[in-house]
């Protein structure tokens, strides 16, 4: 996978610059994520491999540029102008799930190469689907949270309960000169140079996990979620034969087959050779079960757990209940049915009260 050339970043155009140089426009001063990785992305493709960055304000010389990316008031996909700032802008990535963040610099340039991107460096590693594929989850696992932050997007509303200060833009940010160093041109292009990198290291890493991590998944999970009366006659439990990224296949499969939710728990084995049994949750991005492990068990290990559930070789399961552990496949598997029996009573149970 072509992993980008580090661009040479300079303040204005050098006189022996040669025609087939390809010039890339951007803001001078400091720098954000949103542009860092607009230019990280265009570093990836052929066209714009071998380029250099243009840091100036000055229209003309941005003028003499070959795409302009965070400057300039102007967004024209046909004359290569790349701006978000000004008040007309509204645009989003214009897909029905992301449909609510307005495009920053980094968005706009993945909205209109990002597909490009994938198939120049994916090629037939994967199917036209599948590329597809990639290129929505791909804006919503990297893109979308630097599109939110650039336009001052919280994550959630309401007071946060603590901060996270390790995100891509805040290490970008650390690249411009701190307040008590000198700002010239020079530390300021030489930051940027750094900023580009990291960001293309990121994503071209995100992309690398899809590829070549996620998509493999795919059969192992089809086969779990094709085979699952097999192991519990509900059709509530998968068996995966190998570990692997499941979660985000097992609601396409569920979606494809009109049975969302269907599935409560997943077996497999972890790597010394012990058994998991893990709730699937709401969501992808959720941390609540659909169904949680039985609530007299969490919290609670080994023996003790063993007796309370009448089932051997008990390991542990978690105090939110999302996952256990077991010595053998059998007693996972019954930690996991119980727990899909005691789902079934508890709301009979409340009802019979309540009457």
């Amino acid at each position: 996978m072509n992993s980008g050339v580090a661009y040479k970043v300079v303040s204005n155009i050098p006189q022996d610059l040669s025609s087939e140089t390809k010039k890339i426009g951007t803001h001078s001063g400091s720098f954000h994520c949103d542009e860092s990785l607009a230019i990280g992305l265009l570093s990836l493709l052929k066209e714009y491999q071998d380029g250099i960055v243009i840091r100036t304000r000055d229209e003309t010389i941005l003028s003499q540029c070959d795409i302009i990316v965070d400057v300039g008031a102007i967004y024209d996909a046909q004359k290569h102008r790349y701006d978000h700032h000004q008040a007309s802008f509204k645009d989003t990535f214009d897909n029905d799930k992301f449909n609510k963040i307005r495009l920053s610099s980094a968005g706009l340039i993945y909205k209109h190469f990002g597909r490009q991107i994938i198939e120049e460096l994916v090629g037939e590693k994967a199917t036209i689907d599948q590329k597809d594929d990639i290129y929505l989850r791909m804006y919503a696992n990297f893109i979308e949270h630097i599109d939110a932050n650039d336009n001052g997007i919280e994550v959630s509303d309401g007071e946060l309960k603590y901060k996270i200060t390790t995100t891509l833009p805040n290490r970008v940010s650390r690249f411009n000169p701190k307040w008590n160093q000198p700002s010239t041109d020079e530390s300021l292009n030489l930051g940027f140079s750094k900023a580009i990198e990291l960001t293309r290291s990121e994503f071209l890493e995100s992309l690398s996990f899809y590829v070549d991590d996620w998509l493999p998944a795919y059969q192992i999970v089809e086969r779990a979620f094709n085979s699952r009366f097999q192991v519990d006659s509900s059709g509530e439990i998968v068996l995966f034969d190998q570990f692997c990224p499941w979660k985000a296949h097992l609601y396409v499969l569920e979606e494809k087959t009109n049975s969302i939710g269907s599935i409560k728990f997943a077996l497999f084995q972890d790597v010394k050779g012990d058994w998991r049994v893990q709730a699937v949750p709401q969501s992808e991005s959720s941390f609540t079960s659909r169904v949680p492990l039985h609530k007299d068990w969490r919290g609670i290990r080994d023996e003790e757990l063993s007796q309370k559930s009448g089932i051997p070789g008990c390991i542990f399961v978690h105090a939110s209940g999302f996952i256990g552990g077991a010595k053998s496949y059998e007693s996972a598997l019954q930690l996991a049915k119980l727990s899909l029996e005691s789902s079934v009573e508890e709301p009979e149970l409340k009802k019979s009260k309540q009457e």
